[in-house]
């Protein structure tokens, strides 16, 4: 079976045919028509506006990313190069870091050997063990021999 085109809207039966319609309610229904046609026409003509603007945007997207993509190319070039500055500068950061954590491991053996230092010359300062069992008291001999006895 064929579709067959719409009926006019004056053609077709309202609520009840039995039942006639005001004129007024007739032109507020055509009216209601006409603005729905018209709002449907400016929908449309909206729809056609999005799509060319959608159509306009992707061609610039593509524009844009071939010109990234050059752009991406050179700077690449140039970027090699700024990468071995800034890697030679980097480097130049780690070396001074070095030094420094070099002169303070420096510093933190000298005062370990003065330490060491200063410990062996209290362990030489202490008297020999026949020294502390020579004297007159054994509570002085103990005495003796700890550094702080010493004088």
């Amino acid at each position: 079976m064929r579709p067959t085109a719409p009926p006019s809207y004056d053609s077709l039966p309202l609520a009840h045919d039995s039942v006639p319609l005001a004129q007024d309610d007739l032109d507020a229904l055509r009216q209601s028509l006409a603005r729905s046609e018209e709002t449907a026409r400016v929908s449309k003509l909206q729809l056609a506006e999005l799509k060319g603007a959608r159509l306009r945007n992707r061609q610039r997207i593509e524009e844009l990313s071939s010109l990234y993509q050059s752009i991406k190319r050179k700077v690449r070039d140039d970027g090699q190069l700024r990468t071995l500055k800034m890697n030679g500068r980097i480097y130049a950061m780690r070396i001074c870091e070095m030094q420094e954590r070099l002169e303070a491991a420096r510093s933190e053996r000298n005062l370990a050997q003065r330490q060491i230092e200063s410990h062996q010359n209290a362990i030489d300062r202490l008297p020999t063990y026949e020294e502390a069992m020579r004297s007159r008291s054994p509570t002085i001999g103990a005495a003796l021999m700890t550094p702080a006895g010493q004088r």
